[in-house]
């Protein structure tokens, strides 16, 4: 099985991915520059994907996109 980029039409082996994780920093100062952080991850926290073709500069957020062919296929 292998994927079809929709931009280049090149038959892929696989698509890239990127992911985003929505992490929020929050600390405290000291008068004498120390600074503390703590990792607060927010309760609407969602991970966010980005799939792209390794063989051209198409990106997509929908894996969808990318058509699987061959046998196997489900």
């Amino acid at each position: 099985m292998k994927f079809i980029c929709p931009k280049c039409r090149s038959l892929i082996d696989h698509v890239g991915v990127y992911k985003t994780e929505t992490v929020v920093y929050c600390g405290r100062l000291y008068p004498d520059g120390r600074m503390e952080m703590d990792e607060y991850i927010p309760e609407d926290y969602e991970e966010e994907y980005e799939y792209y073709c390794p063989d051209c500069d198409y990106e997509t957020d929908d894996k969808e996109d990318f058509e699987v062919v061959g046998e196997g296929r489900a």
